[in-house]
């Protein structure tokens, strides 16, 4: 479920010392579109893509996930390096994720897959 108040606080985290406008510009997200998330005057979240963006440009360690687990499009993501296996349970409000194709199921693991690599300690 999406919470304003979380979703604004790990936004602001994002923000860093940057100026709104930077991170517009960095992102390439509108910046009145952001001020409307730290504003709480949005009712609902920012799509995935948006979230990409936001995190990709993102200051203090804010990751996509962080952005994902706050605007409630994940509500839990558990991978275990010993097994290989992975829970992710996806927030259906709009509808978009109920038919879910198998080619994209099978993307969300390569994607985890790709993420275990990019993170794993040496």
């Amino acid at each position: 479920m999406f919470n304003k108040n979380n979703f604004k606080e790990i936004l602001i985290k994002a923000l860093g010392d940057r100026t709104k406008t930077q991170y517009a510009d960095e992102s390439g997200v509108n910046r009145t579109y952001i001020s409307k998330y730290l504003n709480e005057k949005l009712d609902n979240p920012p799509t995935p893509d948006i979230l990409k963006r936001l995190s990709q440009y993102a200051h203090n360690g804010v990751t996509y996930e962080d952005f994902m687990i706050a605007a409630g499009h994940i509500s839990e993501l558990n991978l275990s390096e010993d097994t290989n296996e992975y829970t992710i349970a996806l927030h259906n409000t709009d509808g978009y994720d109920a038919d879910l194709p198998p080619e994209a199921k099978e993307e969300l693991k390569e994607y985890i897959k790709y993420l275990k690599h990019k993170y794993k300690k040496d």
